[in-house]
């Protein structure tokens, strides 16, 4: 498969197409919504007999452009996370991408900037990096520990570790590239932090963002406060509305 984005094996596109879908679709339903996105028919019996083996059989043949076409489709009807960050990553070019290194200049800009989220709630804005929040704890052998009790124990109880730690261990490192917009975007929102306090977070992240060629600016306002900045403009596809992160490399 030829892309501009980060190599994907093509099983593991299949695989989130079905994922997606089993989660998102009834049985019942399944072979009238795969019908709709141009697979083959099939029975309610099949379907029911197992959702994930009915997707899967009908996409096996398909190349990797209709696999990323189908995904686009199944986008469109279903709000499936995974699959939106999968498709990110393998159409983003590797010119628009941000480095890891970048990743931890930011990450080391947002240990000065005092709460994390500012005004706003710490878990509402960590989830932007959808954590698997019960998933086993990478610093503890308990076995009642998790992700979540992690955080708790060393950023909101004993508070050990500084806002890059926490954002390390939630997975800003290695998120998706759209997940890590989003967590910028989330913390300029103008409900984490307005004014004088959100102009200077914006100021201080677009050094380090500057070297990948991207910059935080304003495109509206909320009650009249600035409002910013998710996507770049080459992703004009998970844009919201109301905010984008420009980039500031000139086409």
């Amino acid at each position: 498969m030829q892309s501009h984005g980060r190599a994907v094996p093509l099983e593991t596109l299949r695989d989130a197409i079905a994922e997606g879908l089993w989660a998102q679709v009834s049985s019942p339903d399944l072979p009238a919504v795969c019908l709709r996105l141009g697979l083959p028919d099939g029975t309610k019996e099949e379907a029911h007999s197992s959702k994930r083996k009915y997707v899967r059989v009908r996409i096996a043949a398909k190349t990797g452009a209709e696999l990323l076409d189908l995904a686009r489709a199944v986008l469109q009807d279903f709000a499936i996370p995974d699959l939106a960050d999968l498709v990110g990553e393998m159409t983003t070019h590797a010119e628009h991408r941000i480095s890891e290194l970048t990743r931890r200049a930011v990450l080391k800009v947002l240990d000065s900037c005092g709460a994390l989220f500012g005004e706003g709630d710490l878990w509402q804005g960590l989830d932007v990096l959808a954590p698997n929040w019960d998933a086993s704890s990478t610093l503890h052998n308990a076995f009642t520990a998790t992700l979540r009790s992690d955080v708790q124990r060393h950023y909101i109880t004993n508070d050990d570790f500084n806002n890059g730690q926490v954002l390390e261990l939630c997975g800003a490192l290695t998120c998706s590239q759209g997940r890590f917009f989003k967590l910028l975007e989330q913390l300029v929102s103008p409900l984490s932090r307005d004014g004088a306090e959100q102009e200077t977070l914006a100021r201080a992240l677009n050094v380090p963002l500057s070297a990948d060629g991207f910059q935080l600016a304003v495109t509206s306002h909320m009650s009249r406060r600035a409002q910013a900045f998710e996507a770049p403009d080459h992703e004009r596809e998970r844009q919201t509305a109301n905010s984008h992160l420009r980039e500031s490399r000139s086409r």
